[in-house]
């Protein structure tokens, strides 16, 4: 499962329940472009290099991990990060399902390179470009790392569920606005693979009610 800290409250009562499951490998993801990318990284398998790391109040950060990852040690680091990638692309090779869970539609890239971060690290506030992402930036991300998927794991199903907790640091009304978008969002998808031909070869079964939408694919 991958996306915001209430996908580890689900995750957290299913390994109580003796579920095997693997939480998000790059810590807490919030947008979903982050997480699209993140998955995208899982099944390619992406290395980290060193130069995808910086370093800020003494410690070596990755602005796609969030700071659970981080340390004092470079190597370390990197290979606390890699190794987490190699299990989540083995991981997710042969699960049954994928819960993702994204908690806001704002964005967060740096001013000077244009690169998204999915984890600011405390870093001024003023490095950054703050962004709501419109619903269709958000179909268009999702719909192609789930045709990665249906690619990398034809026999994976796929469950979106919107993150219920309040991001009130944005605003209530700017929440509001964000939920909405993701929800909006989560239906079209829903939607799309209802209109797939049923003579497609790994053809799904989607379900949108409320907040959750769910893909169901076979090959």
């Amino acid at each position: 499962m991958v996306g915001s800290c209430f996908s580890e409250e689900i995750g957290n009562r299913m390994n109580d329940l003796k579920f095997n499951v693997l939480q998000n490998p790059n810590g807490i993801l919030y947008d979903p472009l982050s997480i699209a990318d993140a998955l995208h990284s899982y099944i390619e398998n992406k290395p980290y290099k060193a130069e995808s790391l910086f370093q800020l109040n003494g410690l070596w950060h990755s602005w796609q991990h969030h700071s659970i990852f981080s340390g004092l040690n470079l190597n370390e680091v990197l290979e606390k990060i890699n190794g987490s990638q190699s299990e989540a692309h083995h991981f997710l090779k042969e699960a049954n399902y994928l819960i993702i869970t994204p908690g806001t539609a704002f964005k967060y890239k740096l001013k000077n390179t244009g690169e998204g971060v999915a984890n600011c690290h405390k870093a001024p506030g003023a490095n950054f470009e703050k962004t709501l992402l419109s619903t269709e930036q958000i179909i268009s991300s999702s719909l192609s790392v789930l045709t990665d998927l249906e690619k990398f794991n034809p026999a994976l199903k796929i469950i979106f569920t919107i993150s219920p907790v309040k991001h009130v640091k944005d605003g209530v009304v700017e929440n509001n606005r964000s939920k909405a978008r993701l929800i909006e969002a989560v239906h079209a998808i829903a939607d799309a693979d209802r209109r797939r031909p049923a003579s497609d070869a790994a053809h799904r079964h989607p379900d949108a009610t409320g907040q959750k939408a769910r893909s169901r694919r076979s090959a």
